[in-house]
């Protein structure tokens, strides 16, 4: 991302920390949707004078949502068909088409669900929403 002059930050609720997920899998959608991200805000012009995507993670209802959000190009006219097998509009000749797939995918196998929309500032926000880990009772001395 540095080398794509990509300015990053986090706000993460500590209460958002643990989530039933299988954490590889869960690994390989954040790179997913952070290169995705990275990919949209190198197609930009010069509209917007910083690169920047932020990652949020906050605590909703016993439920944790995670957002990355940029201010890249945006979902454009394509919506939900983001999410088709195939479908790309990065313009890359190597891309598959199967990442926000997959990625959907692994998230409903969670039994949670991934959202996207255009930004009122630009650019596109993807919304994991995932079930909150219950932590185990401490055992009785």
């Amino acid at each position: 991302l540095a080398n794509h002059h990509v300015a990053v930050s986090m706000e993460l609720d500590p209460g958002a920390e643990i989530v039933l997920a299988n954490p590889i899998q869960l690994e390989q959608v954040f790179l997913n949707l952070i290169s995705n991200a990275m990919h949209s805000l190198n197609m930009i012009q010069v509209r917007s004078p910083e690169k920047r995507i932020v990652i949020t993670a906050r605590e909703s209802n016993g439920k944790i949502l995670i957002e990355v959000a940029d201010n890249g190009i945006g979902l454009g006219k394509a919506g939900e068909r983001i999410f088709e097998p195939l479908f790309s509009q990065s313009g890359n000749q190597s891309a598959m088409g199967l990442g926000l797939s997959l990625v959907q995918r692994m998230a409903y196998s969670w039994d949670g669900d991934l959202k996207a929309k255009n930004n009122d500032w630009g650019g596109a926000t993807f919304t994991i929403t995932l079930h909150k880990a219950q932590t185990a009772n401490p055992v009785p001395e």
